[in-house]
This record gives C-alpha cells, structure tokens and sequence, in this order.
C-alpha cells in the first residue's frame, strides 16, 4: 500500500487536519454573536462525531446542518448554563473573600460545582447532537453519565476545560499561543471529546439493542 495514496494514512492523516482547522474557523465565526456559541458548540461536536464515525459529507455542510439542527435546544440550554456560570464566578471572585470564617469552605463548594457544571455542559452537547430526546432528559442523563463514567468524565472535563485552564495559570502563554487556538485548538479538544465518549455511547447503544 503506498502510504501517500488517497486511502493511505498520510492522506487521512493530512484530510482530518484540515477538517480539524475548517470546523475551528467555523466556530469561532459563528461564536461572535455570543448568544450562538451553544449552537456552535453543538455544530462542532456534530462535526466531529461525523468525523470519527465516518460518516461523510462535506466539512462545511455537515458543521451548518449541526449548527440548525440543534440551534434551540443549544441556546436554551447555553443561556442559563452561562448565567449560572457568571453568578458562581462573580461569587467565587467577590463574595468568598468577604465571608471571613468560612470563606475555605465556601470557596471549595462553588469551586466544585464550577467544575461540575462544565461536566455537565460537556456531556450535554454531545448528547444533543448525538441523540433525539428532550432537553430535560439530556440534562439529567448527563447527570447520570457525570458521575457513572468518571474516568470518562475527568478526561472530558480536562479537554472542555483546557483553554480557560492555561488562560487562568498562565495567560502570557496562552495569549501568545492564541493562534493555534484560532486556528485548529477549540475543534481538537471537540474531537478528543467526541473520541472519549465513542465508548461510552456504543456502550449505551448496545444495550439498547
């Protein structure tokens, strides 16, 4: 087999960068109204989850199909999550160090329901491109999936998490590396993603069968 034909790993290797780098651009593209970033983040993982179960199609067409398709129930979801987000946050950074004695305990509780709500939110936005269900019990089955695969769910967390991490440690850094983030980063994390949970959904597909 030569390595460089059509087929060969070289060419699939190559062909999966530039969808990685074509799905990125398109996200970050349709993130700049804000209030689609749900929607966006649900185009990707569509996305990539066509992408590693080959399924086909054009890059393009396949991200704008996610992107409408889960349109509503991506805001409805994305809205509230990012409220609920900014409200522990604003607390985490204003209210904690005003709470004397027990700002210790206050501050680990709001700092781990932080990450459990990126926990869930990442597991939503898989299901939802995934799966035709209400949005209910998209929630609550990521809740289930949260604490039922945490090994799956602390690999998830680190890749849907990755860029605000290095952004919180170290900024310089992550500034200067911005590029790679607009170029092929948010995507990638979206196909690690979409590659750690392939287990778990053919696990609940079987069964189902």
């Amino acid at each position: 087999m030569n390595f460089f034909d059509n087929d060969g790993p070289v060419f699939q290797f190559l062909s999966k960068i530039c969808d990685i780098v074509i799905i990125n651009l398109l996200f970050v593209i349709c993130c700049l109204p804000v209030f689609t970033i749900g929607a966006s983040i649900s185009a990707m993982n569509y996305s990539t989850q066509s992408m590693i179960y080959d399924k086909g199609g054009g890059i393009a067409k396949t991200f704008f199909k996610g992107f409408k398709d889960n349109f509503k129930q991506s805001t409805l979801y994305f809205i509230p999550a990012l409220l609920i987000m900014a409200s522990l946050v604003y607390e985490y950074i204003f209210l904690v160090p005003q709470s004397g004695v027990s700002s210790q305990f206050s501050g680990v509780l709001i700092f781990f329901l932080m990450i459990l709500l990126v926990c869930f939110s990442a597991y939503v936005f898989q299901l939802l491109v995934r799966y035709r269900n209400g949005l209910k019990n998209h929630i609550k089955n990521a809740v289930l999936l949260t604490f039922g695969k945490l090994p799956r769910t602390i690999m998830l967390f680190a890749f849907s998490a990755l860029p605000l991490i290095l952004f919180l440690l170290f900024p310089i850094q992550f500034i200067k590396s911005g590029i790679f983030w607009l170029a092929a980063g948010f995507s990638l994390m979206s196909f690690l993603s979409s590659r750690t949970l392939k287990p778990v959904f053919e696990e609940l597909e079987n069964e189902e069968k």
